[in-house]
């Protein structure tokens, strides 16, 4: 079963009902939980479809704490692309270096919106369909990319992430010469 999950105030309830409910703590409890080191739900599709959109809301606001916390010290990750037009592309190891990625990611492409068309989970495997609005650091050129983030949880971590996007709209739409630049050569 696919579960539309558009991230607006509804999805935020939601997320804070499931994470909660049945539990047995106080919110309060159970964020400090989550502050603490968050374990990701995976005995209830409903409960981690929640968390992970809560997981993207939290970064696309600013805050990548929670995902960072809910990653595995030793996570696997990559950003499909070509590394010569994208550095922050290609294999990683280690949640230690994703600060030092989500930097390289700054230097190139600003993150303005995400919205979650849909949140897949089979067990321990997880695939986020979402459009993101992006705008090139350089060009000013902006853009909405569909992407899709796939990952693997393990013993309530994210223990892999592999970030698929159309490289080709991308390049072509954020990392184009601006309009004005364009004209004037």
């Amino acid at each position: 079963m696919v579960m539309q999950v558009p991230m607006t105030l509804g999805t935020y309830v939601v997320a804070w009902l499931l994470g909660f409910r049945g539990s047995g703590k106080e919110p309060e409890k159970k964020k400090k939980k989550e502050e603490d080191g968050g374990v990701i739900p995976t005995s209830n599709s409903a409960a981690t479809k929640a968390y992970i959109a809560g997981l993207y809301a939290a970064y696309v606001s600013g805050d990548s704490g929670p995902s960072l916390r809910a990653m595995s010290d030793d996570i696997e990750f990559e950003y499909i692309g070509p590394q010569s037009v994208f550095p922050f592309c290609g294999p990683r190891r280690g949640k230690h270096r994703m600060p030092e990625t989500i930097a390289e990611i700054n230097k190139v492409i600003r993150l303005e919106k995400v919205e979650i068309d849909q949140i897949m989970v089979d067990g321990v495997d997880v695939c986020v369909q979402m459009k993101a609005q992006l705008c090139g650091v350089v060009s000013q050129q902006q853009m909405t990319a569909s992407l899709v983030d796939v990952m693997r949880i393990d013993q309530g971590k994210i223990c892999s992430l592999r970030e698929y996007w159309d490289i080709r709209a991308v390049t072509e739409g954020i990392l184009a010469a601006p309009p004005s630049a364009a004209a004037s050569s």
